[in-house]
């Protein structure tokens, strides 16, 4: 289940193709940028198609309202192991 209480104050969330910031709106420049400070790690909540992300959201959300997050972003994450990867 798509949440944002969980323990990191950054969480983004991928259909597989898209990635999106779902909690974390006060770091999104720091986190783009990496030259200011961001909380890490990163949680990352990763569905396997963007059917089965819309039975996981709550109905109120509407994705085309979060910041769609670059897929280089997501791999320096990876790189400095500052991104935990989660199956939604």
């Amino acid at each position: 289940m798509m949440t944002s209480e969980e323990q990191s104050d950054i969480i983004l969330v991928s259909d597989g193709n898209t990635t999106w910031l779902l909690q974390g709106d006060a770091y999104l420049a720091a986190l783009l940028s990496d030259e200011e400070y961001y909380p890490t790690p990163v949680r990352l909540i990763s569905y396997e198609s963007a059917y089965e992300m819309s039975l996981s959201k709550p109905e109120e959300l509407n994705m085309s309202s979060l910041w769609a997050i670059h897929p280089n972003i997501i791999d320096r994450l990876r790189r400095e192991n500052n991104l935990i990867e989660l199956k939604g």
